[in-house]
């Protein structure tokens, strides 16, 4: 306890040569004081007046003022580090942000191409869809994929992608378990691989474990697991191999089971699988090569799914055939399936058109989005007749997926809704979405 009295006795004689310098009274040890608390010198020490109003000595006065000196330098210091500018700080330039020209759903994998021919991926890595070798990983960021600098459009499939480029050709990557990626093998990559024996691209489509391509003059070639080439081979098919069968072609579509191509005169020929009479024939007979769709002569445009398919007519009307169980007909009945055309109540002059595993959606010339059937995992959206998608921005695209849905709006952004489960709606730390939400970095 002394010590500690002698110390604050220090710290408060200090304090008084502080504030009035070395002008103290004068006094001497064990004399008597007036006001407890007063200091003095004899010349030698510092005088404190204590409790019994005696002078005791302090510390003496060459050590109060090294102490002053001291306290004087550091509030010196401390006066100068306040005055002193901020340091400089370097600010990272704003990352700019992606725009888009097409999107693409897959599996648990969507992909855009965008406006500096660049290509863009997010969701599941299986096979390395995303350009990483790391396949075991995902990512709810947009990827930019190495190695393609000039696409207009890309197609995502199940766990891998392929895009078109701007010299009419196509490069394609990830999954190759059916030689889908077009080169030759059924080796996986992550890295882009040019697509040898096609003529000049106008079209490419992925899905499942195939792709296919029309060509500059309506001819049709496509590659990987046989069932969906149309090609009738009894095993895959390693590069592309023309589809015959077909008149000249002026689109086409590719599903998880099936495809579809309209030709020039306005038909529809479908091949592939046929377990809900999804090719349109009213059986359900598979066909390996093409097989011409019940009643149409005037579509301009094909669209198919997991299970069913749907065609935009030259009145502006929209047909749809196959699965029907949640309302896919879109004519607002459910249930079994519908082997030919039947109308979709209440679309006109739809701009695009997609079909889902279990619904379709369309964007308007007015930029709406609408959809009908079931959208999984959730029942958020179901509807036998189309729906306005509540929250979309004016679209002028749309892909449908499985668990997916995307669009490209006018602004050349991307919105997705749908599950998460991989990181393939764009949206960190969210686990699914019954609306359109903006695509991280678009």
């Amino acid at each position: 306890m002394a010590g500690r009295v002698r110390i604050f006795g220090c710290i408060l004689a200090v304090t008084a040569l502080l504030v009035v310098g070395c002008n103290l009274q004068a006094g001497r040890a064990g004399a008597r004081c007036s006001r407890v608390g007063d200091f003095a010198q004899d010349g030698t020490y510092l005088l404190k007046c204590n409790a019994r109003h005696r002078w005791f000595r302090g510390i003496t006065l060459a050590q109060g003022e090294q102490l002053i000196a001291a306290i004087k330098a550091l509030q010196a210091a401390a006066t100068a580090t306040t005055a002193a500018p901020p340091a400089p700080t370097t600010t990272a330039a704003p990352v700019p942000p992606l725009t888009a020209t097409s999107v693409s759903v897959g599996y648990y994998l969507a992909c855009a191409s965008l406006t500096n021919g660049h290509v863009a991926c997010w969701g599941q890595n299986d096979h390395g869809a995303l350009g990483w070798a790391a396949t075991s990983s995902s990512s709810s960021v947009p990827v930019v994929i190495d190695g393609i600098d000039s696409a207009v459009s890309v197609s995502a499939s199940y766990s891998s992608a392929c895009a078109l480029l701007s010299d009419a050709s196509v490069t394609c990557w990830g999954w190759n378990t059916f030689g889908q990626l077009g080169d030759g093998t059924t080796l996986d990559t992550p890295t882009p691989r040019h697509v040898g024996n096609l003529g000049q691209v106008v079209r490419l489509v992925a899905a499942g474990g195939a792709a296919c391509a029309l060509e500059l003059g309506g001819t049709v070639k496509c590659w990987g697991l046989h069932l969906l080439t149309g090609t009738g081979a009894s095993s895959d098919v390693l590069t592309p191999t023309s589809v015959g069968g077909l008149g000249t072609v002026t689109d086409l579509s590719l599903g998880a089971n099936h495809a579809c191509a309209v030709e020039i005169a306005g038909t529809v020929k479908c091949w592939g699988t046929n377990g809900h009479e999804q090719l349109g024939d009213n059986s359900y007979t598979d066909h390996p090569t093409p097989s011409a769709v019940t009643g149409l002569t005037n579509a301009v445009s094909v669209a198919v799914g997991g299970f069913n398919s749907c065609a935009v007519l030259s009145t502006g009307a929209v047909d749809c055939w196959g699965q029907n169980s949640e309302g896919e007909m879109g004519d607002g009945t459910s249930g079994g399936e519908i082997g030919h055309p039947v109308p979709v109540t209440g679309l006109t002059s739809p701009s695009t058109l997609s079909v889902g595993m279990y619904h379709a959606c369309v964007t308007t010339l007015a930029g709406d989005v609408k959809c009908w059937g079931k959208m999984y995992p959730t029942s958020a959206f179901w509807s036998q007749l189309p729906q306005a998608v509540d929250g979309a921005a004016p679209a002028v695209m749309v892909a449908a997926g499985e668990w997916l849905n995307c669009t490209l709006t006018i602004t050349h952004s991307v919105q997705c809704w749908g599950a998460n489960t991989a990181g393939q709606l764009g949206a960190p730390n969210e686990v699914a979405s019954s609306g359109p939400r903006t695509v991280t970095r678009f």
